[in-house]
């Protein structure tokens, strides 16, 4: 669908839809762990909103572009882009404000979180959130819920990171969001694991730490097998964070 709209946008000379869209296929790459494929469409969303000076289009690929270079050139890298795009969101460009705020702030405190800054990542994640919930943005409820659980897991609170993460992945199978349904459930994973550890006597988190591991990657394996690029099914089984669902589901069940 997105290939038959750059047609008749470039039919048309639309550049404000070829930049929207050629954002919307560099997001498309991120779900899929294909940051460098990602980077190129950004950029070139970049490109063209400066050349039409067109803030949307512009503001909205930024955003984008900070998340591969979150994964491609690392936080220090990412940090620093996504501050100065938060600021020029708040400074202008009407009613898109509340959605890029939302979305700025989720990807900073992911940023912030791989710096090990949690206490910083934290105040991002309920910007994040109290946005989210005023405007009923599900999708960014559920992702500040799986934030605060990463927070709560790399602190060893394991009760805390159950709650998140539990609320997280409610939300994303609610909306059908593949995503974070894999995402919530292999950090739940994680936090159900570390307490039976802690616990020996916690079977039952044991259990269920391995029932989510298998949640993981079953809906993994749904969405490679809806991809039709070779290519992205590469990019994205060659993903490290695909790859460590999988081994942990292994160490689950060697346990």
């Amino acid at each position: 669908m997105i290939r038959d709209g750059l047609a008749k946008a470039h039919d048309r000379d639309a550049r404000f839809f070829i930049g929207r869209l050629q954002n919307t296929i560099g997001w498309a790459h991120q779900e899929l762990g294909d940051f460098a494929g990602a980077l190129e469409h950004d950029r070139l969303s970049v490109d063209i909103g400066r050349q039409i000076k067109n803030g949307n289009v512009e503001i909205s690929a930024l955003i984008n572009v900070g998340y591969d270079d979150l994964h491609l050139a690392g936080p220090e890298k990412a940090l620093g882009l996504l501050e100065e795009t938060e600021r020029r969101a708040a400074a202008g460009f009407g009613a898109h404000r509340w959605r890029w705020g939302i979305h700025v702030k989720a990807y900073l405190a992911e940023t912030l979180i791989a710096l090990g800054r949690f206490q910083d990542a934290a105040q991002q994640v309920e910007q994040s959130l109290h946005g989210a919930r005023s405007t009923g943005s599900l999708k960014y409820i559920a992702k500040a819920h799986a934030l605060r659980g990463e927070i709560a897991l790399a602190s060893g609170r394991w009760i805390e990171a159950e709650a998140d993460l539990t609320e997280g992945l409610a939300i994303a199978q609610r909306i059908g969001y593949p995503t974070l349904i894999w995402q919530c459930a292999h950090a739940l994973s994680k936090a159900l694991a570390a307490r039976a550890e802690q616990d020996r006597g916690a079977r039952d988190a044991m259990d269920r730490a391995h029932e989510m591991a298998r949640l993981a990657v079953d809906t993994i394996k749904s969405v490679a097998d809806r991809l039709t690029d070779p290519a992205l099914t590469r990019a994205f089984q060659a993903w490290g964070r695909v790859q460590a669902v999988h081994e942990d589901l292994d160490r689950l069940r060697r346990a």
